[in-house]
């Protein structure tokens, strides 16, 4: 039987039912059905769609949050780990600046040697002499500031010539050279240099302005100190390394 001898047949069933013929109906009644069959299977799949969107929003929620927890947790335990590094290093630092305390004091100077003849003041500096004493704090408050640096292990690098003697080049803000070098207890000549333990050298411009050098047991020799306005910039550290040239293979 076909559809729409199935509608007739319950339009005629319906008819008898309610004692009124509805058989003119029919044709009606069958487009009626054709349509409403679609829609409302249409609609049942649409809801059955729907739950299954809503299961799996429900579970991408759940997912989410785990995840989040985890990450919050793998984050949490990141930055203790480098709170606790950070933490050691500064104790390291500390430690070997407070160890370094007793080889930063300047107590008896040294006059063998005599002075660095490769500074030289201008006519201007001897008429306006800086005490020695001024000049003794200066260089000791650069010496500070580098071994602080040389500590540090940033801006001051290995000497081509010799492991043990560290060397700085770089610029001022107001684009004056600078060159240091640092001399350790180490150095291949120590002893044959008529050097003490430490020495520091600083150049300006490719012009020499410091010599300064102590050791251990607080003797110091303070060689020669050129004056001027590179102290600030030393002393402040507001100083541009240079890019260090990468050795030959």
């Amino acid at each position: 039987m076909d559809a729409g001898g199935f509608v007739v047949q319950v339009v005629e069933a319906i008819s008898a039912v309610i004692g009124y013929d509805l058989r003119p109906l029919a044709p009606f009644v069958g487009i009626c059905a054709a349509i409403a069959v679609p829609v409302i299977t249409l609609y049942f799949k649409f809801k059955q769609r729907m739950k299954d969107l809503e299961r799996i929003r429900a579970d991408l929620n759940v997912t989410a949050a785990a995840i989040t927890a985890t990450t919050q947790n793998g984050l949490g335990g990141l930055l203790g780990r480098f709170e606790n590094l950070h933490q050691r290093l500064d104790d390291k630092i500390t430690g070997r600046l407070d160890g370094l305390q007793t080889i930063l004091q300047s107590r008896v100077e040294v006059t063998a040697g005599g002075e660095d003849h490769e500074i030289i003041e201008t006519s201007e500096e001897r008429v306006a002499p800086v005490s020695r004493q001024t000049r003794l704090k200066k260089a000791e408050n650069i010496r500070n500031v580098v071994m602080q640096h040389w500590l540090n292990g940033r801006v001051l690098w290995r000497s081509d010539d010799d492991p043990n003697v560290y060397i700085f080049r770089g610029k001022s803000e107001a684009g004056l050279h600078v060159a240091i070098r640092l001399l350790t207890p180490y150095r291949l000549e120590l002893g044959s240099d008529g050097r003490l333990s430490f020495a520091l050298d600083v150049w300006i411009d490719n012009r020499k302005h410091m010599n300064f050098e102590w050791d251990s047991e607080g003797d110091y020799a303070l060689r020669g100190f050129k004056p001027g306005e590179w102290f600030q910039d030393v002393a402040e550290w507001t100083l541009k390394p240079e890019r260090r040239a990468k050795k030959a293979a």
